[in-house]
């Protein structure tokens, strides 16, 4: 495996990494808070035996690369039981205590809850790890920086090199307060970057619609690559303005300093519709943000938006189709499953709110 974000790699272990591993295994300082405070003491083809054992396997032992250097490594198991098992470790000190904790983890919590290879063999709702009783740091990073909930204590499971009993805490995150957590930090973030800017999401009115019509018109020919004439796009629309009136779709749009900057269109499966595949569930039909305002978080504050318009009708569940942004919904919560749109043959997405 390998994932990048930003300046950090993870990337499965290789062989040439050995002489790395061995390195930090064997160092005492670096494997104290894991209860190993004279180091592992162990030998170099030891270590390789390690690395091959972990190859080909969907559980994995990975490096950590921070700025193209090897700073740490990391490993998660894969059991049946719809759980992921990690553990990390930053090695390389002066990495220590600058926040590439916290941005690994999320990396790679992201990864096991949506990577397709995984998924489509154990669906992983849920991550549980431990840490020592006497890490208070990284206790406070799991509780307040990342959401995690402690749910066991295991006292003197084991005993150190010194023969002291060590104590762990255990701690899980579910895939949904996992994501709920990343709308909710998208939603500080936007208020802290937005320089006294007014934001909301509200309902379509009348008077929104010339600027509605421009925004779909763009959305079809950047994001759908579909080339229409004004008079057909204004067609389209109207059709979307009149299933509006009748309660058929709802259309909500997002306003910066009362500027339309994006929409979303979504309703409740019935036969109403001109789409009803999945009757009762919510479907999320269309979402656009303006081009210069994506990668801020906006889109995920939509769908957390219908998330919740839709828990108050006690809609349970919700899908939508996807070809080519599946990450991105993946990053919201959703799970590709394995069927496609009646109508446009797209993989579909689900969903499941808690009432």
């Amino acid at each position: 495996m390998r994932i990048q974000k930003d300046n950090i790699v993870i990337r499965s272990a290789t062989i040439e990494d050995a002489i790395w591993l061995n390195q930090w295994w064997n160092d005492g300082r670096v494997m104290e808070h894991a209860g190993f405070p004279h180091g592992l003491g162990e030998a170099l083809e030891d270590t390789m035996d390690t690395i091959r054992n972990w190859q080909s396997n969907l559980s994995q032992l990975c490096m950590i690369e921070i700025d193209d250097k090897l700073v740490g490594e990391l490993n998660y198991k894969i059991k049946d039981d719809k759980v992921a098992y990690p553990g990390w470790k930053i090695c390389d000190f002066s990495y220590q205590n600058q926040g590439y904790g916290l941005r690994i983890i999320m990396i790679l919590f992201g990864f096991l809850f949506t990577d397709e290879l995984i998924n489509s063999k154990f669906v992983i709702d849920k991550i549980v790890w431990d840490t020592m009783l006497e890490n208070k740091r990284a206790q406070h990073v799991y509780e307040k920086k990342i959401g995690a909930r402690k749910v066991g204590v295991r006292k003197d499971f084991w005993q150190d090199q010194t023969g002291k009993w060590r104590t762990a805490v255990v701690y899980e995150i579910t895939k949904e307060d996992f994501f709920n957590r990343i709308v909710s930090s998208a939603q500080v973030k936007n208020k802290q970057n937005d320089n006294g800017s007014k934001q909301e999401i509200k309902s379509f009115q009348e008077y929104d619609y010339k600027s509605f019509v421009n925004m779909f018109n763009s959305y079809l020919l950047h994001d759908l690559q579909m080339e229409l004439q004004y008079p057909q796009i204004e067609e389209i629309c109207a059709e979307i303005r009149e299933m509006v009136r009748k309660q058929v779709v709802f259309l909500d749009l997002m306003k910066i300093n009362n500027r339309n900057i994006g929409f979303i269109i979504y309703q409740i499966d019935s036969p109403r519709s001109d789409w009803c595949q999945k009757e009762g569930f919510g479907f999320i039909r269309e979402v656009y943000i303006e081009k210069d305002l994506r990668g801020q978080g906006l889109g995920k504050l939509l769908s957390a938006h219908v998330e919740q318009s839709l828990r108050e009708k006690n809609v349970v569940q919700i899908y939508l189709t996807a070809d080519n942004c599946g990450a991105f919904w993946n990053q919201c919560g959703f799970t590709k499953t394995h069927e496609i749109g009646y109508k446009n043959q797209d993989p579909i997405y689900v969903k499941r709110i808690n009432l």
